[in-house]
């Protein structure tokens, strides 16, 4: 029934939500009940760290995401020996995914992209 009833609004109501934070952007945000006032939660990653936490350090989080991205990349590029080495890109783009349709802050794909941050041997990537 609920399907039927929203079929012309797939994203029920979110993209007010959206539309609203991205007017009301600030440096620094709004903190960690902004979102009480719409009775819905944003179901983004990317635009709840806009509404609570601001402008600034949603350029940081995607700077470093973009960071891993290149990063993980050229370790595959460069690693033969780790049997592993798509499990680090497939968290990160997992977790960049998800993201764009439910918040994951602090779920286990948030969790499972920052625990395989840590088994890349970054040494090989100093060598270029």
């Amino acid at each position: 029934n609920k399907f039927q009833n929203k079929k012309n609004n797939i994203l029920d109501g979110r993209l007010y939500i959206w539309r609203t934070v991205i007017k009301e952007t600030k440096l620094f945000g709004y903190g960690r009940d902004y979102f009480a006032k719409f009775g819905l939660g944003a179901h983004n990653t990317f635009i709840i760290i806009l509404g609570q936490y601001g402008l600034f350090p949603l350029l940081f989080f995607i700077l470093f995401l973009i960071m891993l991205l290149i990063k993980e990349y050229k370790y595959v590029q460069q690693t033969n020996d780790d049997g592993y080495k798509y499990l680090y890109l497939f968290a990160l783009i997992s977790f960049i995914l998800l993201s764009i349709g439910e918040g994951m802050m602090l779920k286990t794909s948030m969790i499972l992209m920052f625990s395989t941050i840590g088994f890349i041997d970054m040494s090989k990537l100093n060598r270029n």
